[in-house]
């Protein structure tokens, strides 16, 4: 009989098993040397959609510029520093304007805004208006001048919440780079200047995007070395505790971590990089690709002890495995790959990756573990009768699923009622603070700065003057509707300060004839915004003034920093949807006739929750409809098909009603949960029908045998594998982020649903199938 294509690379690589061996492990070394090559990118932004909306409005309202990489150094008087002067001591201000000047010395720093040099008005010679910086040349004043200097910004309203804290106990100094590879070395210089700053008696305090990044980074190095040596330490206790012989313990065992080199190798060939979402793709590889060496390992010893070492009894236990695993891989597969929907490239990064790994697992377990196998003599098996206490179990769990199949679908139909119960419940979350460990240095510096002087996370709304009309803005009526629009916005809690052109205006007009109060002449209006434009323009402080009115006065904005005012900590996304709710509802009461846009970028945290949604059910959906696709085809039968899908779908519903009670969000990495266990939960199920078949085949007319006979064969590997995998991902539960710790638990929870499901609620499924089969077959009279 003409043999397929599996079988015959099976056939080759038992017959040329040293060729197949050594050129293996070639290809594993070229693997490994591009493994080399793989580095981390601990870059939040770059997860965030490129052709999100939000976009549209970021280039058309902020100059189209690429989010800024932020580094926010403050200081307060240290334990006794500067007696009696706090933080405004000449000593301590010599030595913060000192620190400011050495991190702007750093390579890479393209601008900074600090107390020193930001825009002041006041009288200058002559009792003219001077538009100056708040000390002269932007560096510490004279011990003499520090009074002045005090009073000059702690009276400044745009200063106040800016770099000056409200209660003026805290400086606070922003500094903005070019695009680095890494910012190690930055930050290295960054700690020692903090070091210095601090034996000067301040104490400073480190945070922005910079500071994220580079602790990101730290954070997945680490994981990704721990991650993969608990995993792989895991695997190893599970072969030894199922197989407990060395050669099924470390053939297996090579040949997974193989897999997981030829993976990481992928990823370098590729140009990929470690994100924090992908940082789970190596060791879910190890973790999965071994249940490709479980079934192979135990098929191979089951043959050996049952049909005995006769030659080419390894070429029929691969064989034996070869459709179960092709099936496997295939769906595991089309799991992973439905994840590519997505508009975010790390996701699609990972799905390629966990696709090209499972693929590869399944080829090593395939091909080069019997190529292993057969280089070694044949296994002493003894023959076990199937009487041990294992098998016991299974045989009573298969008369159970046959016998009471309504309990079962009683089971199904209240995890059912519970995903209905709790999906209004589950929430999302794309915050990359919240994923932070909460006791990390960069967060507790955050949370300082924030408790002091409010958020620095910025929103902006932008008004349009109707038909674009030149000028407008410059009307003081329309101003003065602006600013009453303005002074509402800033009654919201978690709004922390404004800056606008009316505030500004204002502060003008006070330094220069006295009055707190806008102008209410058009040319005044227009003279004094000009010489904002120009102290912007020639000035640390253009990106904070420069984007306030366009030269034609069609366009005014409105810049606010916000935080959540009851946790005094960044907002999440559901917090920071009620605030935009809330500014909208405050736009559309109070109309000035021009057309409001609200922008900034986080925003994009909105549109990329949005987008989640949507990628959630659209992948879903798709990994689902492929696998029914598979089994259906394989099967030859649409109910036949659907069943291994049941227990699949239980545990899926099961675990979001779990995310929902245990307020677990959804984010970028969860959200992967669903297609991962889809593609790799299903996979003993269909191991398990496809035993069901092959045992119906020899007692047709007796499905309760063939159903215990289906347990006794299957449950060992089915559990083994399961509980390996199960015990694999506790090591997820190390992580230092919150996402990948909820990934791993998850996943876990998910796949021992299924493996439950597998043994319990398919049985019960396969059993009410076959009675119906058999109770049709005697009414017509035909064979069973």
């Amino acid at each position: 009989m003409a043999r397929n294509l599996p079988s015959r690379i099976i056939g080759f690589s038992i017959r040329h098993a040293r060729i197949v061996v050594i050129a293996t492990f070639a290809v594993t070394v070229a693997f490994g040397y591009f493994a080399l090559q793989v580095r981390i990118n601990p870059d939040f932004t770059s997860l965030l959609p490129e052709n999100a909306k939000i976009n549209t409005l970021l280039k058309a309202y902020g100059g189209g510029k690429a989010p800024a990489d932020l580094l926010v150094f403050a200081a307060t008087a240290g334990s006794g520093g500067g007696k009696g002067g706090g933080i405004f001591a000449p000593e301590n201000l010599a030595a913060f304007s000192e620190a400011l000047e050495a991190i702007g010395a750093l390579p890479g720093v393209t601008s900074s805004l600090t107390p020193f040099n930001l825009v002041s008005f006041g009288r200058g010679e002559g009792g003219r208006l001077a538009i100056q910086l708040m000390s002269p040349g932007g560096k510490a004043p004279s011990p003499e001048a520090a009074a002045d200097f005090r009073a000059r910004i702690t009276g400044t309203r745009y200063a106040r919440n800016l770099v000056v804290s409200q209660d003026g106990t805290m400086l606070i100094a922003f500094f903005q780079t070019e695009r680095m590879g890494s910012f190690r070395g930055f930050m290295a210089g960054v700690d020692a200047i903090s070091k210095a700053a601090r034996a000067r008696g301040l104490t400073p305090y480190v945070t922005g995007t910079i500071p994220l990044s580079v602790r990101t980074e730290f954070h997945l190095s680490r994981d990704a070395a721990r991650l993969l040596a608990l995993a792989a330490l895991i695997i190893l206790l599970a072969y030894v505790a199922g197989f407990r012989s060395l050669r099924t313990v470390v053939l297996p065992l090579l040949s997974t971590l193989m897999g997981t080199l030829w993976t990481v190798g992928f990823m370098g060939i590729a140009g990929f990089s470690l994100s924090l979402i992908s940082i789970v793709a190596p060791p879910l590889i190890l973790i999965f690709g071994n249940e490709y060496n479980i079934y192979t390992t135990s098929e191979y010893l089951r043959v050996a002890g049952v049909e005995g070492t006769a030659p080419g009894w390894i070429d029929r236990a691969s064989r034996n495995v070869a459709k179960p695993i092709a099936m496997a891989f295939l769906t595991t597969v089309a799991g992973f790959l439905s994840l590519c929907v997505t508009p975010i490239s790390q996701t699609r990064e990972f799905a390629v990756t966990a696709s090209v790994g499972s693929i590869a697992c399944a080829f090593l377990a395939l091909f080069f573990l019997p190529a292993l196998f057969s280089l070694m003599r044949p296994p002493v098996v003894r023959i076990h009768a199937p009487r041990g206490a294992f098998n016991r179990l299974m045989r009573a769990v298969a008369r159970f699923a046959y016998r009471y199949p309504a309990v079962v679908f009683g089971f199904l139909a209240a995890a059912i009622a519970l995903f209905a119960l709790t999906l209004r419940l589950l929430t999302f979350n794309t915050d990359p603070a919240s994923y932070f460990p909460q006791n990390d240095p960069v967060l507790s510096d955050m949370y300082s700065i924030y408790r002091k002087a409010g958020g620095y996370e910025q929103v902006s709304v932008s008004f349009d003057a109707p038909g674009k009309k030149a000028g407008y803005f410059a009307d003081p009526r329309v101003l003065a509707q602006v600013e009453s629009v303005e002074n509402r916005l800033r009654e919201i809690p978690d709004i922390s300060y404004a800056l606008s052109l009316p505030d500004l205006l204002r502060d003008i007009n006070a330094a220069a004839g006295g009055k707190d109060e806008l102008p209410a002449n058009r040319a005044i209006i227009t003279m004094f915004s000009s010489l904002l434009a120009g102290a912007g323009a020639g000035g640390p402080s253009g990106s904070l003034l420069g984007n306030l009115v366009s030269r034609d006065f069609t366009r005014i904005t409105l810049t606010f920093r916000i935080l959540n005012s009851s946790t005094g900590h960044y907002m999440d996304e559901n917090r920071f949807r009620e605030l935009v709710a809330s500014m909208k509802k405050i736009l559309d009461e109070n109309p000035i006739g021009a057309q409001p846009v609200i922008w900034g970028d986080l925003l994009r945290n909105l549109s990329f929750a949005d987008s989640l949604r949507r990628d959630l059910l659209v992948s879903i959906a798709i990994s689902v409809l492929s696998i029914l696709a598979l089994t259906i085809f394989v099967f030859r039968s649409p109910l036949f098909g659907v069943y291994p899908l049941v227990p699949l779908v239980t545990a899926l519903l099961l675990n979001f009603a779990m995310m929902a009670l245990t307020r677990i969000p959804l984010d970028m990495t969860t959200i992967m949960v669903s297609n991962i266990a889809i593609g790799v939960g299903v996979d003993s199920a269909i191991y398990l029908a496809i035993q069901y078949r092959r045992s119906l085949a020899l007692t047709p007319a007796d499905p309760e045998t063939a159903l215990q006979e289906t347990l006794t064969v299957m449950g060992q590997p089915t559990l083994l594998s399961s509980l390996s995998i199960v015990i694999g991902l506790l090591v997820f539960a190390t992580a230092a982020f919150r996402p990948v710790v909820y990934f791993g638990i998850l996943v876990l929870f998910t796949l021992l649903a299924t493996t439950l499901g597998t043994l319990v609620t398919l049985p019960a499924l396969l059993a009410v199938d076959t009675r119906a089969r058999l109770k049709r077959a005697r009414k017509t009279g035909a064979a069973p």
